[in-house]
């Protein structure tokens, strides 16, 4: 006896369905055993925020950051500027960066900020334009991407910087403000005796002397310094010739040597 092939149809259709369901029930468990359930590192996340002086709020928004990226460990944003970044990043594309509650926001600058993740501590390398700081110096310039020719350029400083975008001062000499808006250009900005950071940014609008820029989530690195040097976050301790010791936190290393940010005790 033939099956009709309308039953066939609708039988797979079924078994396409089921199997469909299935996988996303168990999505969902996952996610919720992942928002609810004690994630490994959870003893050092809540040693860390304690030694920082978190506020709840803060931390409230640092656990709602590693509970929505890929990171097993609960501590991981703790490690490095760039698990930092990366886990901000995933957060404001899910979520869409301008519809994130102000006040969730400026708790992400903040621990930006408490954790070290921004320029002006020396010792630090940034991997996102979020991580710049006002006042910093840069070239912005054109470049025709068809030939791979950069055209016109201009030194100018960082005017503001923000969760959902950024601004530098803007004399002109790259075209009239309102003909950028929309168009990508060129920032490079030099860490004198370190590395040169750039990224393509669209201009995003323009206002009385600036040009307000999409962030750039990750740049581009070009290494100043002789070795390469690791961006690393270890505890450290160091044994001394004159039997004094050094301890601390391990802050880079290279072929040419490490960096322990601590004073000799």
């Amino acid at each position: 006896m033939l099956i009709p092939p309308v039953t066939v149809a609708w039988a797979i259709f079924i078994a396409i369905l089921s199997i469909c369901l299935a996988v996303l029930l168990e999505i969902s468990r996952s996610n919720r055993r992942r928002e609810n359930d004690d994630m490994f590192g959870t003893a050092d996340f809540n040693a860390k925020t304690k030694a920082l002086s978190l506020l709840p709020r803060e931390i409230s928004t640092l656990n709602r950051l590693v509970r929505e990226s890929t990171f097993s460990n609960k501590d991981a944003l703790f490690n490095s500027p760039e698990l930092f970044e990366q886990a901000v990043n995933r957060f404001y594309e899910f979520q869409d960066v301008t519809k994130v509650d102000p006040a969730v926001r400026d708790d992400i600058s903040a621990l930006r900020n408490k954790l070290g993740y921004i320029g002006i501590f020396p010792d630090f390398s940034p991997v996102s334009s979020r991580q710049f700081c006002r006042g910093d110096k840069l070239l912005i310039s054109l470049v025709d991407i068809a030939v791979n020719k950069q055209g016109l350029s201009e030194s100018t400083d960082i005017a503001d910087v923000n969760e959902v975008s950024w601004s530098v001062h803007y004399s002109g000499k790259l075209g009239k403000a309102s003909s950028l808006i929309g168009k990508e250009i060129r920032i490079r900005l030099t860490r004198p005796g370190e590395a040169i950071y750039s990224a393509w940014v669209t201009v995003k609008s323009a206002d009385e002397g600036r040009l307000i820029l999409a962030h750039a989530p990750h740049l581009e690195k070009y290494q100043l310094r002789r070795w390469l040097r690791e961006q690393v976050q270890f505890p450290a301790t160091v044994s001394l010739a004159d039997g004094g010791s050094l301890t601390g936190i391990l802050a880079d290393l290279s072929a040419g040597g490490i960096l322990v940010d601590r004073k000799s005790t």
